[in-house]
C-alpha cells in the first residue's frame, strides 16, 4: 500500500485545543481523533476519505512539536526529543517513509523548496518520493518567484484556475479541484433560530496587506450595519516577550532623549532595539507597525501605519472566535447573512469560507462572484457584490426578503453537499495521486 504524508499548517487555535482536551497526556491516536473532529488538521476527514482508496495516510500538524514528538515516541525507541521541530519532523519522514508528501494549503509556507529538498535527502535514493501541493494562496512576488519556490514540486492541486496558470507556466502538472466542506463534521444539523442579522468570521485583515480592502470594508460595515464579527485580530503578533517590552518602553521615550542618552540606555537595553526605535521614530512609524515588523517580512506592512485593530474601534460588535468546529458551524447557521471577503489577490477565488457557509446551509454574500461561477451559480447558490455600496444595499434587501434569502440558502447547500465535500475531493485527489504514481512506474 502506498503511503501519504499530509502536512497541515497549525492554526492559531491548536494550542487552546491541546489545553482544552489535555492532549499532552493522550496517545497519538487520541490526539489525532480530536484534531480531525475539530478540523485542526483541515479538513479533518480528508485523510480518512483518501484511505478508503487503499492508501495509508498520516496527518502531521506543523509546527506542532508536541504532536510530532508523540508520534515519534510511539514509533521509535527514543526517550527524549529535540526542541527543534524541523529535525523531529524530518525524523518522522524517515521512519514513515512516504511515497507522496502532500503539503496542504499554508503548509507550503512552512516548507519551502530547501525544506522539501531536505525531505528528499532524508529519504535517500531507495525509491521515488513525490511532492504534491494543494494550493490556494498567492506568493508575494516582491519576496518570492513561483519557479524558485515550487521548483521541486511534482504536482499541484489548486483552488482556482488562476492559481493553476502559475504552475502551468513553470512546467508543473496541475488540476483545479477547488476548496471543500468537511461533510463529516459533527454538528447539530437541525434548524436553529436566525438571531444574527449579519455575520463575519475570520481575520479582519489588520496588519495583513493582502487584506487591506477587507479591513476597510469591515470598518464600513461596522459603522452602517449591525454586523457581528467573531475574530482575534491581534493573534498574529508573536514576539519574544523581553524584546517586545524593550520596544514598548523605548518607543514612548522622546526621540531627542533616545539620541542624547543613547550611551546610557545601552547599559539597560539592547543596542539593536535602541537603533531600531530611533530609526522608526524618525520615519514616524507607529508602535503597532514596529511590533508587526518583528513577525512579518511583508514589504507593504507600513500601509497599516497609524491604523488600529477594528476590535478596538468597534468593541461592541466584536466577539471571541468559536474554538470548537461544532460551535463555529452553529454560529454560521444562526446568521441570516454571512459576509465573505477574499484577499487582495486576483487568484483568491472560492476561499474555504464560501464552502463552510453554503455547506452549513447559510446565506452567502461574497465578492469575486463571476469568477466563483466555476464552482457555484451566482444569484442561485449565493449572492455577490462589487462595491461597498452594493454590499450594504444587498444586505438591507435580503434582510427584508426572507423567502428569497431562504431559497438561495437551500440551493447553496444542495450544490455544496453534492459537489464540494471532502468525499468528492478525496476522489479527485486520489485520481491525481494514481496518475502521478502510474506515470512514474
Amino acid at each position: 500500500m502506498k503511503k501519504i504524508l499530509r502536512i497541515c499548517p497549525a492554526p492559531s487555535t491548536y494550542q487552546k485545543i491541546r489545553e482544552k482536551f489535555s492532549l499532552d497526556t493522550e496517545t497519538f491516536e487520541a490526539q489525532k481523533k480530536i484534531y480531525e473532529k475539530e478540523n485542526i488538521v483541515l479538513p479533518g476527514s480528508l485523510s480518512s476519505e483518501i484511505s478508503k482508496y487503499g492508501f495509508i495516510c498520516l496527518d502531521m500538524l506543523y509546527p506542532d512539536n508536541s504532536y510530532i514528538c508523540k508520534w515519534l515516541a510511539e514509533n521509535t525507541s527514543r526517550l527524549t526529543f529535540s526542541e527543534n521541530v524541523r529535525e523531529n519532523f524530518l525524523e518522522v519522514v524517515k521512519i514513515f517513509d512516504p511515497d507522496i508528501v502532500f503539503y496542504f494549503a499554508g503548509a507550503s509556507f512552512h516548507m519551502n523548496k530547501e525544506f522539501r529538498d531536505e525531505i528528499t535527502t532524508r529519504l535517500g535514493s531507495k525509491k521515488k518520493c513525490f511532492h504534491v501541493v494543494y494550493w490556494g494562496d498567492e506568493l508575494n512576488e516582491k519576496l518570492y518567484s513561483y519557479s524558485n519556490y515550487f521548483g521541486n514540486i511534482d504536482y499541484a492541486l489548486t483552488s482556482s484556475e488562476k492559481y493553476s496558470k502559475f504552475f502551468t507556466e513553470i512546467g508543473v502538472k496541475n488540476k483545479v479541484i477547488g476548496n471543500m466542506f468537511d461533510d463529516k463534521v459533527d454538528y447539530d444539523k437541525s434548524e436553529v433560530s436566525k438571531d444574527i442579522d449579519v455575520l463575519f468570521c475570520g481575520t479582519t485583515g489588520y496588519l495583513i496587506p493582502e487584506h487591506l480592502d477587507r479591513y476597510n470594508l469591515l470598518a464600513k460595515l461596522c459603522r452602517e450595519t449591525n454586523i457581528k464579527i467573531y475574530t482575534d485580530d491581534l493573534i498574529r503578533l508573536n514576539i519574544d516577550t523581553k524584546r517586545k517590552q524593550e520596544i514598548k518602553i523605548l518607543y514612548y521615550l522622546p526621540l531627542f532623549f533616545l539620541k542624547f542618552f543613547k550611551k546610557i540606555l545601552d547599559k539597560f537595553f539592547s543596542n539593536e532595539v535602541i537603533e531600531l526605535i530611533i530609526s522608526e521614530k524618525n520615519k514616524n512609524i507607529s508602535l503597532e507597525i514596529i511590533l508587526a515588523k518583528e513577525t512579518s517580512q511583508h514589504p507593504d506592512i507600513e500601509i497599516f501605519n497609524n491604523k488600529k485593530p477594528l476590535s478596538k474601534i468597534f468593541k461592541k460588535q466584536f466577539f471571541k472566535p468559536k474554538l470548537l468546529v461544532s460551535e463555529y458551524i452553529e454560529l454560521l447557521k444562526r446568521a441570516k447573512i454571512v459576509v465573505n471577503i477574499h484577499r487582495n489577490e486576483p487568484c483568491d477565488i472560492g476561499n474555504v469560507r464560501c464552502y463552510e457557509v453554503t455547506g452549513a446551509g447559510s446565506f452567502l454574500i461574497t465578492d469575486r462572484g463571476s469568477e466563483l461561477n466555476y464552482f457555484f451559480k451566482e444569484n442561485v447558490d449565493f449572492i455577490s457584490f462589487n462595491s461597498d455600496e452594493d454590499l450594504i444595499s444587498k444586505i438591507k434587501y435580503f434582510l427584508a426578503n426572507d423567502t428569497e434569502r431562504k431559497k438561495i440558502e437551500v440551493n447553496g447547500k444542495k450544490t455544496c453537499l453534492s459537489k464540494h465535500t471532502t468525499t468528492q475531493r478525496a476522489k479527485q485527489i486520489v485520481e491525481s495521486f494514481e496518475e502521478l504514481l502510474a506515470a512514474y512506474e
